[in-house]
């Protein structure tokens, strides 16, 4: 058995665990997250742009509409 790297260590085979090579963890994020981020992002982006266009539509700027209202 041939020395092992390990994040840039070399790990000696008498020091390593019996059986396969271990693998580095990895996060894996729970599957349908972002599916339902994106959902979420998309609604309140939606939102937001018909307020926009409903106070443009009523010739109100940013401005004269008021905090809540946009």
């Amino acid at each position: 058995m041939t020395a092992e790297t390990r994040g840039g260590r070399v790990i000696k085979p008498e020091l390593m665990p019996p059986g396969p090579p271990l693998k580095p963890f990895v996060y894996q994020r729970p599957p349908g997250i972002m599916s339902q981020i994106e959902r979420q992002e998309k609604r309140l982006l939606a939102i937001w742009r018909a307020r926009n266009t409903e106070s443009e539509r009523n010739g109100e700027t940013k401005e004269e509409a008021g905090p809540g209202s946009w």
